[in-house]
């Protein structure tokens, strides 16, 4: 045998995972679920919920915040 042989290791990115593409519920653009998520599983299991993208999760999130603090 040849120990000596070099291992060849494949890098693994982005667009080596598994994904679902799918379409945000609030802007309608496609986005990715990515393999590994929260999203992703639960999408695996019930393909008729609707998930929102990653910005518009922010931008509600950020606005219930504002709005929590900003209370009379």
């Amino acid at each position: 045998m040849n120990y000596n042989k070099k291992c060849d290791f494949i890098e693994r990115n982005e667009f080596d995972m598994f994904y679902y593409e799918t379409t945000c519920r609030y802007c309608s653009k496609l986005y990715k679920l990515v393999e590994g998520t929260k999203k992703y599983q639960q999408y695996k299991e019930n393909r008729q919920r609707k998930f929102s993208c990653d910005d518009c999760e922010r931008r509600i999130e950020a606005d219930s915040r504002k709005y929590l603090f900003n209370r009379d």
